[in-house]
C-alpha cells in the first residue's frame, strides 16, 4: 500500500510540475502577445508622390525599399497626394511618418509636426498639421506625426530619380530606420 501512495504522490508531484510548466508557458506566451500589442510601437509610413514625375516619386520609392525589409511593426501606404481620408488610417498608429519630396532643401530632414504650422487644405494637397487638429476635434485623440523631407530636383515626366535624389533617398532610408527605433 505504501508503494502505491508513493507512486500516487510522485505522480501528483510530476503532474503539478508539468501543469505549472504549462501554465508558466501560457503566461509567458500571453505576456509576449500583450507586450507586442501594447509595447511594440506601431508605425505608419506614408510615401507621398507621383512615381511618373521624376523625383516627385521619391517618397514612394523610399517606402518601397523599407517595405522590402519586412519590418513587423511598420505599415506602408503610398499615395499620390496627402488627403484627409488618410486620417482614419492614422488613428491606429503610435507614430506616423510622411515621406515626401521637397524643393529648396539640401539635406534629408525628419521633423515633428506641430499645430503651430497649420496651413490650409485644398483638393490637391493637405497641410500635414491639419491632421493633428482634426484628430483632436473629431476623435479627441492626439496623433504623433513627423515628416521626412527629401531633396528633389526634377519633376518632369519620367520614372527615374535623378542621381542626387537617389543619393538623398539612401540617406532618408538610413534616417528613417534610425527614427523607427525611437
Amino acid at each position: 500500500m505504501r508503494a502505491q501512495v508513493c507512486n500516487l504522490a510522485s505522480l501528483k508531484w510530476v503532474m503539478k510540475k508539468v501543469y505549472n510548466k504549462y501554465v508558466y508557458e501560457l503566461i509567458a506566451l500571453d505576456f509576449l502577445i500583450l507586450y507586442k500589442f501594447f509595447c511594440v510601437r506601431k508605425v505608419l509610413l506614408i510615401g507621398v508622390g507621383n512615381v511618373l514625375r521624376g523625383d516627385d516619386g521619391v517618397g514612394a520609392v523610399v517606402c518601397d525599399r523599407i517595405e522590402e525589409l519586412k519590418i513587423t511593426n511598420a505599415t506602408i501606404i503610398k499615395a499620390h497626394q496627402l488627403q484627409i481620408e488618410l486620417l482614419d488610417e492614422m488613428l491606429a498608429f503610435d507614430k506616423i511618418l510622411i515621406v515626401d519630396a521637397s524643393v529648396g532643401i539640401t539635406d534629408v530632414i525628419i521633423k515633428k509636426v506641430t499645430e503651430e504650422n497649420i496651413g490650409a487644405a485644398s483638393s490637391h494637397h493637405t497641410d500635414v498639421a491639419i491632421f493633428l487638429q482634426l484628430a483632436q476635434q473629431l476623435y479627441n485623440k492626439q496623433i504623433d506625426i513627423y515628416t521626412c523631407a527629401i531633396p528633389a530636383f526634377n519633376f518632369e515626366l519620367g520614372e527615374r530619380l535623378t542621381e542626387k535624389t537617389k543619393f538623398f533617398a539612401e540617406q532618408a532610408i538610413e534616417k528613417i530606420l534610425q527614427w523607427m527605433k525611437f
